[in-house]
């Protein structure tokens, strides 16, 4: 089992009630939360941190979201780290052990791969698709008919008419031996079909409920399934199921103690060292929360 999430720190978070020397002077709370700075981290109820055998590598990202600084973290960011995770686990278990990956329901943690299957905004006629400043933006990868067979959903680039545009969604179903599908507008009106499962209303609704279609995957479960490895999503709104929230509120509690600082070099190495309070012993009485949280009634149905 290992475990991912993000956790962001900021400079002025500081406990409010504390005791004081009768010699201490009042002092202003500074305004505003202060900089921030975000961890994104793997934890393992057998490792805790995901690190190398030899504790020279880590999995952990220590990342400045925001403009003019590093940006923000997204779905590329999360591949390369889960790259380095899935090294780092294969480090400590070589062999033919399996991880399970589990990851909190988030939507950038659920986009696709460019060249995934996709029938949202797809034309219904031939075209230059996806278009990228006037060019052809990267092709979306072969279908595949009900025999298995792969179908391309471009033109050969020598085709006389259309070389090497889409083939648009009226075609691509002509080949997948609906008739009539030209007769039919692109999508409803606001995509609101009147039969959601298996209506033939228009070309897109029609497109999406292709076999192939409706099992694409994000590219995070591409890429962990590559390896050989599993990969789960927890329930949405429940973040109390991933034991490495305790992880995150111990180690704020100790952040909260330590004197304030300006500097980021510093507020990082304090981050780090809080985190680094988070022993093996603390990390299993965690999941014992965690699991008493799957065991109640109303979470547990939602995990069915």
């Amino acid at each position: 089992m290992i475990t991912h999430d993000e956790s962001t720190f900021y400079a002025n978070d500081r406990r409010k009630t504390r005791w004081v020397h009768e010699s201490e002077k009042a002092t202003p709370n500074p305004k505003g939360e202060g900089v921030s700075i975000m961890v994104s981290d793997f934890c393992s109820p057998d490792l805790g941190w995901l690190r190398s055998k030899d504790g020279k590598e880590e999995a952990r990202v220590v990342f400045k979201a925001g403009k003019g600084r590093d940006g923000y973290f997204t779905n590329e960011d999360l591949l390369a780290q889960t790259e380095k995770a899935i090294e780092l686990f294969e480090d400590n278990f070589p062999g033919n052990a399996i991880a399970a990956f589990a990851y909190d329901n988030a939507t950038t943690h659920q986009k696709h791969a460019e060249d995934a299957l996709s029938a949202h905004k797809a034309p219904k006629f031939p075209k230059i698709w996806p278009e990228k400043n006037g060019q052809q933006g990267c092709k979306m990868r072969d279908g595949c008919f009900s025999n298995k067979q792969p179908q391309s959903l471009y033109f050969p680039e020598d085709h006389p008419q259309h070389p090497g545009l889409f083939k648009g969604m009226a075609i691509i179903l002509q080949e997948r031996g609906f008739h009539n599908v030209a007769n039919l507008p692109a999508q409803c009106a606001k995509f609101k079909c009147p039969d959601p499962d298996e209506g033939m209303c228009c070309c897109r609704h029609i497109l999406f409920n292709q076999p192939d279609f409706k099992a694409q995957k994000s590219a995070l479960e591409e890429l962990i399934e590559s390896h050989g490895h599993l990969v789960c999503f927890y329930p949405k709104f429940h973040c109390e199921l991933n034991f490495i929230e305790q992880c995150w509120g111990y180690a704020k509690y100790h952040y909260q103690m330590l004197p304030l600082t300006k500097k980021e070099g510093q507020m990082e190495e304090n981050i780090r060292n809080c985190l680094d309070r988070v022993d093996i012993n603390k990390i299993h009485r965690y999941i014992s929360i965690s699991l008493n949280a799957v065991a109640s009634n109303n979470i547990f149905q939602i995990c069915q």
